[in-house]
Parts: C-alpha cells; sequence; structure tokens
C-alpha cells in the first residue's frame, strides 16, 4: 500500500498519515472479524442445542402418538364390544370402520352405520330353548309312547300323516 501511495507522488507525511489511518481500519476490521467468528461459534452452538431440542421434542412427539394411538385402539375395542361385535371379528370391523372415519363421521358414528349395514358381525341372540318335551294327561304313558304321540303330531303338522 505504501508503495501505491510513493507511485502517487505523495509527501512522507501524507503517506504516514494515511498508512496510520488504514492500519487502524484494518486492526478495525480484525476485531469486528473475530466478534463475528465468536458470534458464529456462539449460532453454531446455539443451533447444536435447538437440533437435540428439536430431536429430543420429536422423540416425545412420537411416544405421545404411539400412546395415544394405543389409547384409541382400546377405546375402539371398547366401543366394537360395547356394539356386541363378536369377539372372532373383532379386529376386521375395527379396520373397517376405521376406513370410514374422517373429518366428519367419528369413530363412533361410522361404527353405528357398519352395524347397521352389517348384523352379521353381531353376537348372535340366544336363542330361547323350547322345553320339547310335554307332559300327557295322567303321566301313565311310557316314554316311547309319548315319544310317538310327539313324533305324529309332527308328522301331521308338516302334512306327512
Amino acid at each position: 500500500m505504501r508503495e501505491f501511495l510513493k507511485g502517487l507522488e505523495l509527501d512522507s507525511e501524507t503517506t504516514d498519515t494515511i498508512m496510520a489511518e488504514y492500519g487502524k481500519n484494518i486492526q478495525g476490521l480484525k476485531e469486528e472479524r473475530d466478534s463475528l467468528k465468536e458470534q458464529l461459534k456462539g449460532f453454531e452452538n446455539s443451533d447444536s442445542t435447538i437440533k437435540s431440542l428439536t430431536s429430543e421434542r420429536d422423540d416425545y412427539k412420537s411416544k405421545y402418538e404411539e400412546e395415544l394411538g394405543k389409547r384409541t385402539s382400546i377405546e375402539n375395542c371398547i366401543k366394537v364390544k360395547e356394539a356386541k361385535i363378536d369377539d372372532k371379528f373383532k379386529d376386521f370391523v375395527i379396520s373397517e370402520v376405521s376406513k370410514l372415519v374422517d373429518e366428519k363421521t367419528d369413530f363412533d358414528a361410522a361404527l353405528k352405520g357398519f352395524v347397521e349395514k352389517n348384523p352379521q358381525y353381531k353376537v348372535p341372540e340366544k336363542t330361547r330353548k323350547v322345553n320339547s318335551s310335554f307332559s300327557m294327561v295322567g303321566n301313565s304313558q311310557s316314554e316311547s309312547s309319548k315319544n310317538d304321540v310327539f313324533n305324529n303330531a309332527l308328522l301331521m303338522a308338516v302334512g306327512r300323516k
């Protein structure tokens, strides 16, 4: 730089003054550069901390969503049980009903509609057991005689006798 100034044919006092000012500017720029390097290190540490915290947050979010999924699954199992769905069809019904859930239809409404359209998945209603034996007046007939009377009555009912 000094050679450049000499080439401009400046006197030595002017050149010295310019060089002193130049030195101050260079020193100020070096100090600013060092300060910026320190800030950068701080930002890098902050960035590392933020990445770590973000990763930790994502882990907690995943665990939360997993637990929420388990809870929803249990709640859906309870709802299917309350809808009297046969246990052997429980998983299938939950899967099919889950496909019907959207922004407008929740699981309860979808389950109700599915059960109405597909009653075959419900636990069969218990059929009342009809007592097939009847008493004969006087109870003096033998068991085989009672069976004969009953069989004859059935044959007459179906039109075979």
